[in-house]
């Protein structure tokens, strides 16, 4: 009876544990920080800062999102890039949050955003839900009257003067987030959306599915950023990531800097949840890119 006693004492303890963790790490905010450097990043661009926010879910840090528009703020970013998921694809409650924040932001920075699989769902409901693609597209018109640039299928130049860099904004389609699997994504797939990547200066990827980052960096991208994954939902030492919204296991590209040669890909453990609101060890975090041009030896 004792050993028993124990038992579900220790068990109580630590679920206890694991609550007081959940709660701490789905309220709590972090900067990650990192340094691109590359030949190809015009000298216009060097010291460049950019915020890289994904996956809000319609959460809010703080009052109206008050915690991370300070923390933005406070490093002071030449430009703001959104990911995608920064809505919630249900009918009701699905974007308030994310466009007070994107209305804020673009008051005060040049922001872009694409789109992730919560927006890009509210299009692939359309047929048997018409409202999902009214909200969609709704979305999507005040985001623009807002000032964000909205990048669906589409590449822009980042004018410094006369110096640019290129940022895409890669729309993808419902099979490759599917459940328990992978798809094998062609080059050819980027080139009927995007056409072929111009290579004449440093050119930015926004892809919400890290998953395909060979894919990307082969067609040509220097820096991808994505999400998606939540950095795998429970984090834990050594082993990174526990599990993909695919339902796999210990995903490779779960959070952090990847590189495949010269080619990078950023991904974020993004900032809020939904559904089932778990993030143990875990904490939201907005990253903090800083362009630096290599000098050519």
């Amino acid at each position: 009876m004792k050993k028993q006693t124990m038992a579900v004492l220790g068990l109580s303890a630590l679920g206890a544990f694991f609550f007081v963790e959940n709660v701490r790490s789905n309220r709590y905010l972090k900067k990650e920080r990192y340094i691109i450097c590359s030949k190809k990043i015009p000298k216009a661009f060097h010291g460049k800062k950019i915020i890289f926010l994904s996956d809000l879910h319609n959460t809010q840090l703080g009052k109206d999102n008050k915690r991370l528009i300070d923390a933005i703020d406070r490093e002071k970013p030449d430009y703001i890039l959104a990911g995608g998921d920064m809505l919630v694809s249900k009918i009701s409650n699905h974007s308030e949050e994310a466009l007070k924040l994107m209305k804020i932001l673009a008051s005060r920075y040049p922001v872009y955003c694409g789109n992730g699989n919560h927006e890009e769902r509210l299009l692939w409901k359309q047929e048997e839900c018409p409202k999902a693609g009214k909200i969609y597209r709704e979305y999507v018109k005040t985001l623009k009257e807002y000032g964000v640039h909205h990048l669906y299928n589409e590449t822009v130049r980042i004018q410094e003067g006369n110096s640019y860099i290129y940022l895409s904004g890669l729309e993808l389609t419902k099979k490759y987030y599917d459940k328990f699997t992978k798809h094998t994504m062609p080059e050819s797939y980027i080139d009927q959306r995007l056409g072929p990547c111009p290579r004449d200066s440093f050119h930015i990827l926004l892809a919400h599915n890290p998953c395909y980052f060979e894919t990307y960096a082969a067609w040509g991208a220097d820096l991808t950023l994505s999400g998606h994954l939540h950095g795998g939902i429970v984090r834990l030492p050594k082993l990174g990531g526990v599990i993909a919204p695919s339902y796999h296991l210990f995903p490779k590209y779960d959070a952090g800097l990847f590189r495949i040669g010269r080619k990078r890909m950023i991904v974020s453990v993004g900032l809020g949840s939904h559904s089932i609101k778990i993030r143990l060890f875990n904490p939201p975090k907005m990253d903090v890119i800083t362009l630096e041009r290599e000098e050519r030896i």
